[in-house]
């Protein structure tokens, strides 16, 4: 008989042990958007950095801090035909820490900037990093389970082709200007040799 009462007792705090854990309510982080950029450039590279804007949602009734930082992707978690960004610090996210309020939104702002000295290096080359946001524990006992998930907008940079680079365009006048200028001149002294008395 005693050994019924212990399995019941045993049985019984089980069924309340799963009942607990499958009522409580489970509440997962915060909501981006866009989840993918694609950042191409076809007039060549800017002459100021590029901006775009990544906006992160807070859909709870606490409030939480959400952070972002840039990273690779793992080696198998990287889109074919990709590689990685030459140097992460060409990307940068300001700010690097938000405040959101419950049931708020607020964004990111993330800049790209390739030196100007590493450029002629890069040309026809698709890269891939992502932005990760975190975000902090709920301010305040919310209760429940609470999954700390870390969500990564996905940067898809295409660096311009060579030909469309304007330095090209700029060989191409001023190699016009003296082929002009050459065309000039040699008219100019053929003129002056067929006029009568030089």
């Amino acid at each position: 008989m005693r050994g019924n009462v212990k399995k019941i007792l045993w049985f019984v705090i089980l069924f309340v042990f799963l009942v607990q854990l499958l009522t409580t309510p489970a509440q997962a982080g915060l909501q981006i958007w866009p989840g993918k950029l694609t950042i191409s450039m076809p007039e060549g590279y800017p002459t100021e950095r590029i901006s775009y804007l990544i906006q992160v949602t807070n859909p709870y009734t606490y409030s939480v801090n959400a952070s972002a930082r840039v990273e690779n992707p793992d080696m198998q978690q990287l889109t074919t035909n990709y590689s990685y960004i030459p140097d992460i610090s060409w990307i940068t996210v300001e700010p690097e820490t938000l405040y959101l309020p419950a049931n708020t939104s607020s964004t990111f702002k993330v800049f790209l900037d390739v030196p100007k000295s590493e450029r002629s290096s890069y040309y026809n080359t698709s890269w891939e990093t992502w932005v990760v946001i975190s975000s902090d524990k709920p301010a305040g006992d919310t209760g429940g389970l609470v999954f700390q998930v870390e969500l990564a907008v996905k940067l898809f940079i295409h660096t311009p082709s060579r030909q469309n680079e304007p330095t090209a365009g700029i060989f191409i006048i001023l190699i016009g200007v003296i082929i002009t200028s050459g065309v000039i001149y040699i008219l100019l002294k053929n003129v002056r040799k067929n006029i009568p008395g030089k």
